[in-house]
C-alpha cells in the first residue's frame, strides 16, 4: 500500500468546511481544475460523483463514507491501479491560507520572474505577440480545433484518438499494454486514461483482456473495428498536421518539437518497442484502487484542521504507488488552500 497526506489549519470551523464539501455542484468555485461535476444522490455513502476535469474525460467517484461534519471518503476504481485516500484530514493554518499559498497557482509569478522584467525599477512588460508562451497557447488552440473538427465525423474526441492510436501502434509492434503502460506511452493522466479506455471499450474499439501470465493485470487490444478505425483516424490527423505546419520545413519542425518534449533525435539511442522502462516489472501490475479521505477536526475555538489522505491499494500498490501517487495527489496543497480561502471569505 502507498499513502500520502496533506493538512492545513483554518479559522473556519468543521461545519463551514462540511457545507462546502456537501455542496458538490459548488466545488469548481474552490477547485479550478473542475469543468463540470454532478452528484447522483445525497451527499452520503453509496452516492456517486461524476467529475469532469478541464479538457479531460469524466471520472466517477463513489462516496464510500460520509460522517457529518467530520469526514467523507471517495474511491475511484482505476482498473489496473486502485488509489485509496482514507482518514484524510483537510486542515488550514491561520495566516497560510489564500492564493499566495498555492504552489500550483499559475496566476502568480515567482520573485525571480517578477524581477526579471525590471530594469532600473521599471517593469518591462512584453507585448503579447512577443511572448513565446502566449503565441504557443494560441497556436495550440488552433491546432486542437483543427484536430477536433477532423475527428468529429469519426465519432472520436482528441484524447480518445490518442489512446486508440497508441494502443493500435503498440499492438502492431507486438505489445499489448496495460492501462498504466498506455498512459506512459501517450503521456496522459492515469485517472483520465482509465475513463477514456472504458469509453473506447463501450464503443467496441478496445478490449481489456486478462493477462495469461498474471491474472491480476488487464491487457489492451484493439478490436477489429478499432484496427480499421485507427489507421483512418491517424491519416486524418496527419493531414491536419501537414496543413498546420505547411509553412515550416518538416525536418526543422520535428527537431524543434523533439527538443520541447525532450525526445531523442532518431539514432541518438536505441529505443526498444514495448513496455516503457518505468513499468518493466509487469508482474506487479495488478488491480489498484485509489481511496481518498477528506477529514476536518475542530481545534481550539472555531478553528479547524483539514486533512486529505490518499491510499493506493492492490497487488501492484507497492510498485506503482510511488510512481502514480505523487502525480494524482500533486494538487492537494493548492486545493486545500483554495478551500480554506473560500471557507474564510
Amino acid at each position: 500500500m502507498w499513502t500520502t497526506e496533506h493538512s492545513i489549519e483554518t479559522s473556519a470551523g468543521p461545519k463551514e468546511i462540511w457545507r462546502l464539501w456537501a455542496d458538490v455542484p459548488g466545488w469548481p468555485a474552490w477547485n479550478g481544475d473542475i469543468e463540470r461535476i454532478e452528484l447522483h444522490g445525497p451527499f452520503a455513502a453509496g452516492s456517486r460523483i461524476v467529475m469532469t476535469p478541464i479538457g479531460e474525460e469524466p471520472i466517477e467517484l463513489l462516496i464510500a463514507e460520509a460522517v457529518e461534519p467530520e469526514l467523507f471518503v471517495d474511491e475511484a476504481d482505476l482498473g489496473d491501479v486502485v488509489v485509496r485516500i482514507p482518514d484524510g484530514d483537510h486542515r488550514s493554518r491561520s495566516g497560510h491560507a489564500g492564493t499566495a499559498g498555492r504552489p500550483g497557482d499559475q496566476r502568480r509569478l515567482s520573485a525571480d520572474a517578477r524581477g526579471a522584467g525590471r530594469a532600473g525599477g521599471v517593469v518591462m512588460a512584453l507585448h503579447p505577440n512577443d511572448s513565446p508562451g502566449f503565441l504557443l497557447w494560441h497556436a495550440t488552440l488552433r491546432w486542437q480545433r483543427g484536430i477536433a473538427q477532423a475527428l468529429a465525423p469519426l465519432d472520436l474526441t482528441h484524447v480518445q484518438f490518442v489512446l486508440l492510436a497508441c494502443t493500435w501502434w503498440l499492438n502492431e509492434h507486438g505489445t499489448h499494454p496495460t492501462q498504466i503502460a498506455l498512459a506512459a506511452q501517450a503521456g496522459t493522466d492515469i485517472k483520465m486514461t482509465s475513463q477514456v479506455v472504458r469509453s473506447l471499450e463501450r464503443k467496441g474499439l478496445l478490449d481489456r483482456e486478462v493477462d495469461a501470465a498474471d491474472t491480476r493485470a488487464r491487457r489492451l487490444r484493439v478490436t477489429r473495428q478499432g484496427a480499421r478505425l485507427a489507421p483512418r483516424a491517424i491519416a486524418v490527423v496527419e493531414q491536419v498536421d501537414s496543413d498546420f505546419f505547411a509553412d515550416v520545413p518538416e525536418g526543422a519542425a520535428l527537431r524543434f518539437l523533439r527538443r520541447l518534449v525532450h525526445l531523442p533525435q532518431p539514432g541518438a539511442q536505441d529505443v526498444e518497442v514495448g513496455e516503457p522502462e518505468l513499468f518493466v516489472d509487469e508482474g506487479d501490475m495488478g488491480e489498484i484502487v485509489v481511496r481518498t479521505t477528506h477529514r476536518v477536526e475542530p481545534l481550539d475555538g472555531e478553528r479547524g484542521r483539514i486533512t486529505y489522505r490518499m491510499e493506493i491499494t492492490g497487488p501492484a500498490a507497492d510498485t506503482l504507488g510511488p510512481r502514480v501517487g505523487p502525480e494524482i495527489s500533486a494538487d492537494f496543497p493548492q486545493t486545500l488552500a483554495a478551500l480554506v480561502e473560500r471557507a474564510e471569505s
